[in-house]
């Protein structure tokens, strides 16, 4: 991480919940992206079964709109998938002071297979991080 970031999420809280904020954000559209790879399926093909726009979809999973639930749900559905999620005090999140140093908190990170969609600076400084231990 660079230093500027560093600094910028252990100034306070707020700063510390938009970076894991983000993280999620991250995660959750990377995993329906590769899913969508996957199985061969385009945006235009997911918005046509979800009966949305391309343009909606494209916000979604560029982090640009935010995603309910029940569109997670919807997506899942369409792609033929079923979310997990895990619910618990890990050392390699994000708000944990010794997570972003650890390298075993990115042992299991996948590379990018997509086209970098414009986020917001703290996204792409924790997307870098994320990646560069690769």
């Amino acid at each position: 991480m660079t230093k500027y970031l560093e600094d910028w999420v252990n100034k306070s809280d707020h700063n510390q919940r938009i970076c894991a904020q983000e993280d999620l954000i991250m995660n959750v559209t990377e995993d329906l992206l590769v899913a969508m790879e996957g199985s061969g399926m385009t945006k235009s093909d997911l918005a046509k079964r979800l009966g949305k726009s391309k343009s909606f979809v494209t916000q979604i999973l560029s982090g640009a709109r935010n995603m309910t639930l029940k569109t997670l749900s919807d997506i899942c559905f369409v792609l033929n998938i079923e979310p997990n999620f895990n619910l618990n005090n890990s050392d390699c999140h994000p708000m944990s002071k010794s997570g972003w140093e650890d390298e075993e908190c990115f042992t299991n990170v996948r590379p990018l297979k997509r086209k970098a969609y414009s986020q917001k600076q703290v996204f792409q400084e924790t997307r870098d991080l994320r990646f560069a231990s690769e």
